[in-house]
Parts: structure tokens; sequence; C-alpha cells
């Protein structure tokens, strides 16, 4: 579970998806995310994206993960995982932003940025195999 202040400075507690979780873990064949590859981590992420993307997932269910995801990778440091790192962490600052806004970026551009850089990463990766 995690924190974020809103807009009133308000603690939100926003509670890990863990059935949904669960899911991704067993698409790209895992059991534990301490088990995840650098190619499952990938591919978990393409799939969360593609469902917010969609409509079936949430932006803070979708932070949530790509924060468990980012805490893997740091844990691994496999060759390449530098870029999913960075577009992990922007991730993961998502669901802050959004409720910032106004106070901290009227124009929201940092926001955007992070927004950005995970849609463009999984538009450069969406037909990775995994």
């Amino acid at each position: 579970m995690s924190n974020v202040f809103d807009y009133k400075d308000e603690k939100i507690h926003i509670k890990f998806p863990t059935a949904k979780f669960g899911k991704y873990l067993a698409m790209v064949h895992a059991q534990s995310v301490d088990e995840l590859s650098f190619g499952q981590t990938r591919k978990l992420f393409l799939l969360v994206v593609d469902d917010f993307k969609s409509g079936k997932l949430s932006l803070d269910d979708m932070s949530e993960i790509a924060q468990t995801l980012w805490k893997q990778l740091l844990r691994d440091g496999s060759d390449g995982a530098k870029e999913l790192k960075d577009v992990l962490n922007n991730a993961t600052e998502l669901n802050f932003y959004v409720r910032r806004i106004p106070e901290l970026e009227p124009d929201g551009k940092t926001f955007v940025f992070f927004m950005t850089s995970v849609v463009a990463y999984f538009e450069k990766n969406k037909k990775v195999s995994g």
C-alpha cells in the first residue's frame, strides 16, 4: 500500500491491486515478483500499460504495479534495464502528480512528461515477446 497526498494535502491510502497483479504474474509465467526476469518484467509492464490504455486498469493500479516492478529491477541489475527502470520510476509518480497539478505545476508539465514517457516506451516495445 502506498500513500499519496491530494490537492488539500490529505493523505490517500492506495491499496496494492494484489489480485490483478497475480493475474499479470500468471500471464508471464511467474509466481512472484522475486522470480521475474528482465524480459518477464518488461512484458508484464507492457501488459499493464496496454490495460491502462484500454481502460481496464486505473492510473493508481498502474502506478502501484510499476512501483513493485521498479523495486524488483533495482535488485536485478540486468544489462539494458536502465530505460525500463526510468520508465517504471516515471510511472510510479503518475498517481502523485495527477493530484498535485494545480499547486505544484499549473501547466502539468511533469505529469505530461511522465505519462508521455510511459506511452512512448509502450509504443516502442509493444511487439516485444518477452
